[in-house]
């Protein structure tokens, strides 16, 4: 007789029951306490771009978690009033060949773009 394996539908829901511990409030309480607490030291320098009529660019840095360093950049056009905006977090590699691209399009449509780059900048373009 032929081994009958499990379909995926069951090993999907074959998973293990989550045990909350009982004082999982307070904890978490506390290490939100700790996380505002720590400093972001937040960098932001202006790059000058051949366009600066259109808007600004900023290369962004702040301190993370366990004190990595987080960069990424902010475009923002140039407006009279408040702008909206887009904050994008890289997926894997794959958005980063249409940076350009989503920069332009939210440009064109007035809102400002917060890029942050979960790994080194150099590391993701090399392996775009």
């Amino acid at each position: 007789m032929p081994k009958k394996f499990p379909s995926f539908d069951e090993c999907y829901t074959a998973k293990p029951q989550l045990v909350k511990p009982e004082d999982f409030e307070k904890i978490w309480e506390e290490e939100i306490i700790k996380i505002k607490k720590k400093p972001l030291e937040p960098v932001s320098k202006l790059k000058i771009r051949r366009s600066l009529t259109k808007g600004s660019n900023y290369e962004i840095q702040f301190r993370g978690h366990l004190d990595n360093i987080i960069t990424g950049y902010l475009n923002i056009p140039r407006k009279l009033k408040k702008v909206p905006v887009v904050i994008t977090v890289h997926d894997y590699w794959k958005e980063l060949s249409h940076l350009d691209e989503l920069n332009e399009i939210l440009f064109s449509h007035g809102i400002a773009h917060l890029h942050i780059y979960l790994h080194k900048e150099e590391l993701l373009k090399q392996y775009n």
